[in-house]
């Protein structure tokens, strides 16, 4: 669940319900990372130098050269993990590539490879990682908060946390009393509300320019020629 307590201010709560009748053990790893900008070679507007995500305390620091600096506030982590948003160049193409990629995580938490994260504890992809024990019908209970270092957050959790949830929970509530029909059962009226909130934020952002696709990158392969014929031509 996601609240803003303003546009550059989001709290961020998960919950992790057992609903089986055995007590299990579960990996959660909320995941912060930046756009990759920097691995195509170019200077275009849009195209910035690879930020960095550090270790500061329990949480995570931003610095991005067109954001500014962000903090993710984190409660009681068990560890935090780094790598790099790049892809894997040596699994899918035998290229020397990045030393750490992107999917890291999974071959950190599935294959026990504990060298396939960042030692130096940085990159443009960081993980919380959690090993959760989780009784049989007991759930579990995070708490994040992401915001620009301008917002001067001094108390991330406790009861505003709880008040801002609280208060869009009310708003979202009174919003939707507005605008669906009174004669919706409240069935028909979560459904609704679940189908509008897939629709908010399912949302993707393609960063599609043609020129440029038909030109292909500078740091990487030259595309087909039979590409400038193609429909995009």
């Amino acid at each position: 669940e996601y609240a803003k307590a303003s546009p550059d201010d989001i709290l961020i709560r998960i919950t992790i319900a057992n609903r089986g009748p055995d007590a299990r053990t579960i990996h959660v790893l909320p995941t912060l990372w930046c756009r990759n900008t920097w691995s195509w070679g170019r200077t275009e507007d849009g195209y910035w130098p690879r930020p960095k995500i550090t270790a500061e305390g329990a949480g995570l620091l931003v610095e991005h050269a067109s954001l500014g600096r962000y903090r993710m506030a984190v409660e009681r982590p068990d560890e935090l993990l780094f790598t790099e948003n790049e892809t894997n160049s040596r699994r899918l193409f035998n290229d020397e590539g990045p030393p750490y990629a992107k999917d890291a995580f999974h071959e950190y938490v599935i294959d026990g490879r504990r060298d396939a994260v960042n030692p130096a504890r940085f990159g443009s992809k960081a993980a919380v990682h959690y090993v959760l024990p989780i009784g049989a019908g007991q759930q579990v209970e995070l708490h994040f908060r992401l915001s620009a270092e301008s917002e001067n957050i001094t108390q991330p959790f406790g009861d505003e946390f709880n008040h801002i949830f609280s208060e869009r929970l009310q708003e979202a509530g009174a919003f939707y009393d507005s605008v669906l029909p009174g004669y919706m059962s409240d069935q028909h009226k979560a459904v609704t509300r679940q189908a509008y909130a897939g629709l908010l934020w399912s949302r993707q952002f393609y960063h599609y320019v043609v020129l440029q696709w038909l030109q292909g990158d500078p740091a990487q392969p030259v595309p087909p020629a039979g590409r400038w014929n193609g429909r995009n031509a």
